[in-house]
């Protein structure tokens, strides 16, 4: 803790140093005071967490040199010192927020009990301050803090955990499934308290990733690897493909939108479909992936694969390969575009049939075997190797699931409510849907609550973005403001304004 002390009588300011160093020794005395003035100019200048100040002073009193503090938007925690217990100096010392306050002469176990609950509420305003600091550093801007960076001689490493494969379509394919469940709160206070740390859990931009960040002293020698070793270990206790990625490191707050953003990079060149690992970035130069030997060999010869019907032959070929080479995930969306745009050169051009996308087909999947089938019921109906009643029977299903979203868009959907409707699993579901509509359902979803929320914030200038989100199928306000930005390219408010404007 930082503190100034502000105080007329020389002797009264000295006791009270020494009285900090005894009782606290981390604690730091930047500066001792004689009248409020100056006193005001240190605490300005040298932003301290704490303030001791008397009441009647020469110059300047304590309460004017608070107002004027405040009124430099500084707001540091405030022990008034005096003698006078009146209730009109109490009164004012109330409106200006002062709570504590140390009637002289000091005894040490009064000091003492002010320290104590000045820490609790410094730990708790910071990690408040640091949270939201969070939240926009690392998904919206790099904020700038003129009175306080609450990363200040803080470090800061993200720990990013993907339940499966990362997902490279950010905020389309969210809406519909249920988003990973992070670490409960009393786990995740055990792990603080054992490693000394203060960890925060934030919505990552895909909809089956979680992050932690990792906040400590930057004196503090954190064993990161324990730390992700037991977030790891609590998020391995189904079949469920789990990859932890570790960032880099930042000091005080300054690269936390970089490190980020690397370690999203490094988890699409580095995690390997089908497993499960910790990993931790490292230098990487080498960002540049071509399609493999193997998968350019089968597609030369596939237009015999499909005249003679065998192009299931050709997929389990891949599948092979790629087991064999134990490819990462970046690899084989690498491979299977290349071999759909292979596929799509064999063609006739009067095809219209939408094939998904390669990362989408990819990241739907947790096992090489689940990738086999969601390829070839992709590649069937693209080639159109189904019999028309099939084909009619999964016309109607998309239609009556088309219907359901039009109709219940603004609640809050998953993916078992057309398990129970349907008495379908998920993946046919999109499938069917997205074969007939070109877009798969959390899309057509997403752009539902889009429209009905431009439509809302057009006729309401006024309405709260909280009740817009909520309206339209948000659970969380900062989360709706996030998608609508990645969407249209502003953020709400700014389309309001741009609407208003005209």
């Amino acid at each position: 803790m930082k503190v100034i002390i502000v105080e007329d009588e020389p002797t009264t300011a000295r006791g009270i140093a020494k009285l900090l160093t005894i009782i606290c020794p981390e604690t730091e005395v930047l500066d001792i005071c004689f009248n409020g003035k100056d006193g005001a100019e240190s605490i300005l200048e040298k932003r301290p967490d704490l303030v001791f100040t008397d009441i009647r002073m020469p110059v300047m009193g304590g309460l004017e040199m608070i107002k004027r503090i405040h009124e430099n938007n500084c707001y540091p925690h405030f022990v008034i010192l005096t003698v006078y217990a009146e209730f009109d100096y109490a009164k004012t010392a109330m409106y200006l927020g002062v709570k504590d306050y140390l009637l002289k002469p000091i005894s040490m176990d009064a000091l003492k009990e002010i320290i104590s609950s000045c820490q609790k509420q410094m730990q708790k305003t910071n990690r408040l301050l640091q949270e939201n600091y969070l939240k926009e550093a690392v998904f919206l801007y790099t904020p700038e803090y003129p009175d306080r960076n609450p990363f200040l001689s803080y470090s800061c490493t993200f720990m990013i955990l993907f339940s499966g494969a990362v997902c490279n379509s950010i905020y389309n394919e969210n809406i519909l499934r249920t988003q990973i469940q992070p670490i409960d709160y009393t786990t995740l206070r055990t792990i603080e308290e054992r490693y000394r740390i203060s960890v925060f859990t934030l919505s990552g931009h895909h909809f089956n990733e979680c992050i932690y960040a990792v906040i400590s002293p930057s004196s503090d020698n954190v064993d990161l690897k324990a730390v992700s070793h037991d977030l790891f270990t609590l998020h391995s206790e189904n079949d469920t493909m789990v990859n932890l990625v570790i960032s880099d490191t930042c000091q005080d707050g300054k690269e936390l939108f970089s490190i980020r953003q690397n370690a999203y990079l490094y988890a699409l060149f580095h995690i390997r479909f089908g497993c499960s690992n910790i990993i931790f970035c490292q230098p990487d130069t080498n960002k540049s992936i071509d399609s493999s030997v193997d998968i350019k060999q089968l597609c030369s010869n596939l237009s015999e694969f499909i005249k003679k019907q065998k192009i299931s032959d050709c997929i389990r070929s891949m599948i092979t390969s790629w087991k064999r080479s134990d490819t990462t995930q970046f690899q084989l969306i690498t491979d299977l575009r290349y071999f759909m745009n292979a596929l799509k050169q064999t063609q006739p051009s009067n095809n219209q049939y939408f094939i998904s996308n390669a990362d989408e087909i990819v990241c739907s999947c947790q096992t090489y075997e689940e990738l086999e089938k969601e390829i070839n019921r992709e590649i069937e109906q693209f080639l159109g190797y189904q019999d028309d009643f099939i084909v009619r029977d999964q016309h109607t299903i998309a239609k009556q699931v088309k219907e359901w979203l039009d109709e219940n868009f603004t609640t809050q959907i998953t993916y078992k409510i057309f398990q129970d409707l349907f008495d379908l699993n998920e993946k046919y579901i999109s499938t069917l849907f997205k074969a007939e509509y070109n877009i798969t359902p959390s899309k057509y979803v997403g752009e539902l609550r889009l429209n009905m929320a431009k439509k809302l914030m057009q006729t309401n200038p006024d309405i709260r973005m909280k009740d817009v989100a909520e309206l339209v199928g948000f659970t969380d306000a900062f989360y709706f403001s996030r998608v609508f930005k990645a969407h249209e390219g502003i953020t709400p408010s700014q389309y309001i304004k741009n609407n208003t404007s005209k």
